[in-house]
């Protein structure tokens, strides 16, 4: 169960990212509403990313990406100081990235997924699904779906003794590359 505080502090940080508020704004709110409950008890907004990252049991990290978002510079890319597609340079001209993101890594994620009872119940609906003869009513009534149903799994050329989903907790992820704007304004897309 969180703190009281904890859960205000999370309501806060839902509003400011809802709406786009800066931290500098964002750290001005005690002075702003001083007769507020929680006057005096808001931490600035470096320290509350700290408490909202301990809460949530895992911490962003940085990476740096072309200014027009052709690539990350990462794995390959990451000896670069342009981008190949749009020439643009990676670092400003004191060698400050131009253009970061943060990606969280979706282990973390499902892991706190399967800690909350409440989403740990929804996410057997995948599971429990029953799909009814020639109507299309969810991705799981899909070809590809229903072949990996009936299909072994096999891990290093070495078929195992279960299907995929057979399991419960087992999840379905979909993924898509195509077009998504992982910016702010989504004026570029990967």
């Amino acid at each position: 169960e969180l703190e009281l505080d904890d859960i205000s502090l999370l309501r806060v940080w839902s509003w400011k990212t809802k709406h786009n508020i800066t931290d500098s704004a964002f750290d001005d709110l005690d002075f702003v509403f001083p007769d507020s409950v929680s006057s005096g008890k808001l931490p600035k907004a470096k320290a509350a990313r700290r408490r909202i990252e301990f809460l949530a049991k895992f911490k962003a990290t940085y990476e740096e990406c072309c200014i027009n978002s052709c690539l990350n510079y990462v794995g390959a890319n990451e000896g670069l100081d342009k981008c190949p597609y749009c020439k643009e340079l990676r670092w400003t001209g004191n060698k400050k990235p131009r253009k970061v993101w943060k990606p969280i890594s979706i282990i973390p994620q499902l892991r706190a997924l399967y800690l909350n009872p409440d989403m740990t119940e929804k996410m057997k609906y995948r599971h429990d699904f029953v799909p009814k003869e020639g109507v299309i009513q969810d991705v799981y009534d899909g070809l590809v779906y229903a072949a990996l149903r009936e299909k072994d799994v096999v891990v290093g050329e070495v078929p195992q003794d279960y299907k995929f989903f057979c399991q419960e907790t087992d999840v379905a992820l979909g993924f898509s590359t195509d077009g998504f704007g992982p910016f702010k304004t989504r004026l570029q897309t990967c």
